[in-house]
């Protein structure tokens, strides 16, 4: 079992989500085959990071990760316009 107060470098950690409650639990890379115990909801589960699911799931988070930060910018840009627009539709009523 993984105890949090374990010392492992913070860049060996990974967030993997409780299978059960989906809170978000810190377990590291390097220690293999795990058996993690989520603290909100008591259960009980394997984490294997050589396993395939988790490898695609890892490579779907960071393009999302990626995407995310790389959009970052639009929204301000949208939120901008709707002021604009916003701005505009009152001076020009009718």
């Amino acid at each position: 079992m993984f105890n949090f107060n374990n010392e492992v470098y913070r860049d060996d950690k990974v967030v993997i989500s409780c299978r059960k409650c989906s809170q978000k639990l810190r377990v590291p890379k390097s220690m293999g085959k795990l058996s993690v115990s989520c603290p909100i909801c008591k259960s009980e589960f394997i984490f294997d990071p050589n396993d395939v699911v988790f490898k695609i799931t890892s490579y779907v988070k960071n393009v999302f990760d990626s995407l995310k930060k790389s959009t970052a910018h639009l929204k301000w840009y949208k939120d901008a316009l709707n002021q604009v627009l916003k701005q505009l539709n009152g001076r020009y009523r009718r």
